[in-house]
């Protein structure tokens, strides 16, 4: 029951810190032209969702390894 209360609080942390990212990269972006705009959001992303997918797999590759 611990294990799962600390493991949804880290799941809880790394989404926000991935939408976070995703603001700030957003924000930095928002400044140029509609298009260049546009395409630079799906970039951004892309990015952040595969920077994420990665950052969950390894984090809870490890974690499982500890509790076990």
């Amino acid at each position: 029951m611990k294990m799962n209360i600390l493991s949804g609080f880290f799941l809880l942390l790394f989404s926000l810190f991935n939408f976070l990212i995703f603001k700030i990269i957003h924000f930095r972006f928002s400044g140029s032209s509609n298009k260049q705009k546009k395409r630079n959001d799906i970039d951004s992303f892309t990015t952040i969702s595969l920077f994420s997918f990665g950052i969950k797999k390894i984090f809870f590759f490890q974690f499982h390894h500890l509790l076990a």
